[in-house]
């Protein structure tokens, strides 16, 4: 499984497959300095805001506008991104399911959230 994410919601635990993406101390101001100038669909997870703010996953879109976009963890334990009905076992499987990554885990595939 993994260890939680040192200063994010602890439903997040770390993913060995993702560990390069995720920055566990960036605001969004930082998220949105480390991706300045990166290529489209660059993201990285970070934590929300407050106790009941979600994992946020900064990303850059194919116009190279920066986003910010929010994920969530149902009672059962799968993840989802804000405003879908999908459901997800981890956020690897989440991120992979919206052209972040490909199978291999090095990214750069088309997608995004909507």
């Amino acid at each position: 499984r993994g260890v939680a994410m040192a200063g994010a919601p602890s439903f997040y635990p770390s993913d060995a497959r993702l560990r390069s993406h995720e920055r566990p101390h960036a605001t969004r101001d930082h998220a949105v300095a480390l991706l300045h100038q990166t290529p489209a669909l660059s993201f990285i997870i970070r934590p929300g805001t407050g106790p009941q703010q979600p994992v946020v996953v900064t990303y850059v879109k194919k116009s190279g506008q920066i986003v910010h976009h929010r994920i969530f963890r149902n009672p059962s334990g799968y993840y989802y991104a804000q405003g879908s009905d999908d459901t997800f076992p981890n956020m690897y499987d989440l991120l992979l399911s919206k052209g972040f990554l490909t199978s291999d885990a090095r990214g750069g595939a088309p997608g995004g959230f909507g």
